[in-house]
């Protein structure tokens, strides 16, 4: 989270709520915000299509339908937190989605049909966009919060890019050069920006001469070489096309912006290539990442794309520096290493991840993340593959969650304002030697802080997103109850995740299909492998010095048991009672923190 250039907002109450939109949703589309921070796969419209291609699937026999029941447990979840779906459906929420094993797949599936159309994606938009007004003139932050995350949900999964909506946001709100903001009628020109439209593109890439071999069946693709691109054109190629390629225009590609429909022309070039590598091994057809991309109808622009971040290229990085020490730190202590088959295991999945890393190409990201999971838990645990793994990582995950969530804040408030922020900490009632991350902790829970957290509010000024965040996860941590709720909701949520992430895989090995929301799965699956993997390597590595990875695995279950005990016992009025919260069972720090309190 940073805060962005507010020079041509005219500051006052009125346009609080709008500012708050805007950091909020420039925070959702940032690739390295916090998963808590971003906007969820899916959302009421899009579980709802989900569960009804799910239905589809286990009657043709490629799905179990055990698959089905925590994908109506979402979707009756999400109906009922709902606002709009609320205001939408014409019945009680049950009604769609309370069904047994008696229940007819065929009149399931109806329900859901019903359902599908009642809460369909414009319906919803229409409704969305217009409450949102009514929030943002209102000043009213959670429900603010709520709809632009479901609001960019919903955008994402009809097929409009997260590019393009960055761009806007950051076009439309924080470019000095824009029009001055001094109202939230700003964001009725927003909206209109952003509504999905489909227009009509041709897209220019520079592909490898190979392709001229298979000239003559190009065509059926829409693809077409050329010399150059039109005269028209005010874009240019950073460098002029090589002796071994060539320039090919790519045409009638239907999106609803400049972004989407660059991966559209790219997964055209991907289904040529692969036809042909069928018939020939020895070399492949390939393409610069950038690509231009000029739209044939409305407004006819131009525009030059780069490549984007892939979903694998979303994680936190140590410099190479550190990230060289900690390599030869883990060869030095892992001590799994003596254990042949948990040591075979582990660079089993540091195989798999690397492939994950330096393949682009998502559908494979998606099924060697799920592989690596499988490989890395414990295969002695009873019950289904996906069960296996919920209970074996749930509580590395859960385990870290508030530690997290607080470690995102003080990284935010660092980046804010360094000075203020370490001076503020420094007032926290802790005796010496306790570190930022300990300070803020009892900062944001200990109730005799109020003072601290009111002054923390009042200096944080213009920057309202930040300013909530630290409000809302005061609250969400201002007792053991609220605690155990936010530890239970996440615990919902992963689950819900890995679930579908699972499903996902089953779905392209065994249909070749691929969900609309597969970067968000993959973004997500390697969040969840990598902590996991940290974890395992800092109970062998550390002072327990674990010599199996089952012994891992058990040991970070009683890990949590005593952490989520430690909770239970806790007296919130104690500023050490507070640090359990975020207590680290190893005593270790991680390079996380090491590299927030440099």
């Amino acid at each position: 989270m940073k805060l962005k250039n507010l020079s041509k907002w005219k500051l006052s109450e009125s346009v609080e709520g709008l500012l708050f939109f805007a950091q909020r949703v420039d925070e959702m589309l940032f690739d390295f915000s916090l998963d808590t921070h971003k906007p969820p796969a899916l959302n009421a419209p899009s579980l709802c299509i989900e569960a009804i291609d799910l239905v589809k699937e286990i009657e043709k026999g490629f799905m179990e339908r055990a698959n089905l029941e925590p994908v109506l447990e979402e979707l009756a979840w999400s109906l009922k937190n709902d606002s709009i779906t609320k205001e939408l459906l014409d019945l009680d929420p049950g009604y769609y989605t309370l069904v047994n094993a008696e229940t007819p797949l065929s009149q399931t599936r109806l329900k859901l049909e019903v359902l599908g159309r009642t809460i369909n994606p414009n319906r919803y938009l229409a409704i969305a966009f217009e409450r949102l007004g009514e929030a943002v003139r209102a000043r009213k932050k959670s429900d603010i919060d709520f709809l632009a995350t479901t609001i960019i949900t919903t955008l994402l999964n009809i097929g409009v890019s997260k590019q393009s909506l960055f761009a806007a946001v950051n076009s439309h709100f924080f470019d000095p050069n824009g029009a001055a903001i001094e109202c939230c009628d700003a964001l009725d020109e927003f909206l209109r920006v952003i509504k999905p439209k489909t227009h009509r593109f041709t897209g220019f890439a520079v592909v490898s001469r190979l392709i001229k071999e298979v000239s003559e069946s190009i065509g059926s693709f829409g693809i077409e070489i050329v010399k150059s691109l039109p005269e028209d054109s005010s874009v240019d190629w950073s460098s002029p096309v090589g002796d071994g390629e060539l320039l090919v225009r790519v045409e009638h590609i239907d999106a609803p912006d400049h972004y989407a429909a660059r991966d559209i022309m790219f997964r055209r070039l991907d289904a040529l290539t692969d036809l042909f590598t069928l018939f020939y091994h020895r070399d492949h057809i390939i393409w610069r990442d950038e690509a231009v991309v000029m739209q044939e109808c409305c407004e006819k622009t131009g525009v030059k794309i780069l490549s984007p971040r892939g979903p694998m290229e979303k994680a936190f990085d140590l410099s190479a520096t550190k990230a060289s020490k900690q390599l030869n730190s883990l060869l030095r202590n892992f001590s799994a290493r003596r254990d042949d088959g948990s040591f075979q295991r582990f660079t089993r999945v540091v195989d798999l991840h690397g492939v994950c890393v330096t393949h682009k190409i998502v559908d494979n990201q998606l099924v060697n993340l799920w592989i690596s999971l499988e490989t890395l838990v414990p295969s002695h645990v009873g019950g289904s593959k996906i069960t296996k793994v919920i209970r074996s990582i749930m509580p590395f995950i859960l385990m870290a969650y508030i530690r997290r969530l607080m470690n995102q804040l003080l990284s935010d408030l660092l980046k804010w304002d360094k000075w203020r922020t370490r001076k503020l900490l420094s007032k926290v009632p802790l005796a010496k030697g306790f570190g930022l991350l300990d300070r803020l902790t009892v900062l944001i829970a200990h109730a005799a802080c109020e003072d601290l957290r009111s002054e923390l509010y009042g200096r944080l000024g213009d920057f309202v997103l930040l300013r909530y965040r630290c409000f809302r996860l005061a609250e969400s941590v201002a007792s053991k109850s609220r605690v155990f709720d936010l530890l239970d909701r996440h615990e919902k949520k992963v689950t819900w995740q890995i679930r579908r992430l699972y499903r996902a895989r089953n779905l392209i090995v065994h249909t070749s299909k691929s969900p609309t929301y597969l970067e968000t799965l993959v973004t997500n699956g390697h969040d969840y492998l990598d902590q996991v993997v940290f974890d395992v390597i800092r109970v062998c590595s550390g002072k327990y010095k674990a010599r199996t990875i089952e012994q891992a695995f058990e040991l970070g279950s009683a890990f949590y048991q005593r952490y989520t005990s430690s909770i239970s016992t806790a007296d919130f009025n104690d500023a050490n009672d507070v640090l359990s919260l975020t207590g680290l069972p190893l005593g270790f720090v991680t390079e996380v923190e090491k590299e927030l309190q440099l």
